[in-house]
């Protein structure tokens, strides 16, 4: 009689993997790894750069005579997405108090310098993420890891500047551009219309970014507008939105923590919330590509097969655990303590016999009475060579 159990819904619709299998398993690893720990570290990191990232492209801005215009697009936008007032506080007053108080020449560089090492701190939190993700160690030396996440960051600072010029760019701007163009005010109306998907698609690129170059996972190609990363920015439109709408509805952060804090507190919990949103989008960009290695045969069940980007610190980290391994068990055997857990004075070698019932027989000497000969039973059925002392 054929056994009766709950029905397994396929994992794999067709030729094709089955998209509710993606989208659950995704969901599963996400809570496997305990993205929401990950997502707590990577907002401690992000409130220490973020600042510092903002100065850099006020900073940057400056430098091309697009600062104060520039940013105010940059807050506006903001605006809409910060869950209150306090939160955009947060980020709004380290820039306005770069802009009331711009640095030139060496003060500049020295500054923009500083900025951009410590919002590299981000990055390599978003990076031991990533790894967790994809079940890898950090296999990169410390120099390469510091050269590339510094590199990762100012791209990253880059794409923000262009996108901060998107922004500025409209109404006489973008007449003017079009009027070199030849193309008259049909570049006004285009623009206006275009702005706001081109925006969408830089943020999307910024994303994409992070996904393929903080892992320690060599991917075969750079995917642009992967699905992890529409995902991740169109739950972070929406978190914000319904974050907005909880505190202004029943707002009692300010209560709970007082005024002074609550401003910090609703950003660090509008930030977690981002950050859990992105991990989540990486974690199902993974299970598409394990579903596809499965489909194509390749034995990705445990975990994805991918080639790490290096292995030289992974390999270094176990020599090196190897080594006070053999350190530690020479300590404990130097102090009489041997793998059977027996002191040195006990321990012996011998041969014996038992039954299923804990009976054997031995022969051996007394090495505490003098020397003899001897038989005998007992429960543990071990017998006993040792040299006789008298």
């Amino acid at each position: 009689m054929a056994q009766t159990g709950p029905a397994v819904r396929p994992a794999v619709v067709g030729r094709r993997p089955s998209k509710r299998f993606i989208a659950g398993k995704a969901v599963r690893e996400f809570l496997a790894d305990e993205c929401w720990d990950r997502a707590a570290s990577m907002t401690f990191f992000g409130v220490l750069s973020i600042p510092p990232l903002a100065v850099a492209l006020t900073s940057v801005l400056a430098l091309i005579g697009q600062g104060e215009s520039s940013t105010q697009a940059v807050l506006d936008v903001l605006t809409i997405l910060a869950p209150d007032e306090e939160a955009l506080e947060t980020i709004s007053a380290p820039v306005t108090a770069v802009l009331r108080h711009p640095a030139a020449g060496l003060s500049f560089t020295l500054g923009l310098a500083t900025a951009l090492w410590i919002s590299a701190g981000y990055v390599g939190a978003f990076g031991r993420a990533m790894n967790q993700i994809y079940g890898v160690h950090e296999g990169r030396p410390l120099w390469r890891l510091t050269a590339w996440h510094l590199l990762t960051t100012v791209i990253l600072v880059a794409f923000g500047t262009l996108v901060a010029l998107l922004l500025v760019v409209s109404g006489p701007v973008a007449r003017a551009i079009g009027t070199v163009l030849g193309l008259g005010d049909t570049t006004v109306l285009v623009w206006e219309v275009a702005r706001t998907p081109v925006l969408l698609l830089a943020g999307v690129l910024m994303v994409d970014l992070l996904y393929y170059a903080t892992p320690n996972v060599r991917h075969p190609r750079f995917r642009l507008l992967s699905p992890g990363s529409v995902v991740a920015l169109a739950l972070v439109a929406l978190v914000s939105l319904v974050l907005r709408l909880y505190i202004q509805t029943f707002d009692r952060f300010d209560i709970t923590y007082g005024t002074a804090l609550a401003g910090v507190v609703v950003f660090c919990v509008w930030l977690w919330i981002i950050n859990m949103a992105l991990l989540l989008g990486a974690e199902l960009d993974t299970e598409i590509a394990r579903a596809r290695q499965l489909v194509a045969g390749i034995r990705a069940d445990v975990a994805i097969q991918l080639p790490v980007r290096d292995s030289r610190a992974t390999e270094r980290a176990a020599r090196r655990r190897a080594a006070d391994q053999a350190r530690a068990k020479s300590l404990r055997e130097s102090h009489g303590w041997f793998d059977d857990d027996r002191p040195k004075g006990d321990h012996h070698t011998g041969t014996g016999t038992g039954t299923g019932t804990g009976t054997g027989t031995g022969t051996g000497t007394d090495a505490r009475t003098g020397s003899g000969t001897g038989t005998g039973t007992g429960a543990r059925g071990d017998s006993r060579n040792e040299d006789a002392r008298g």
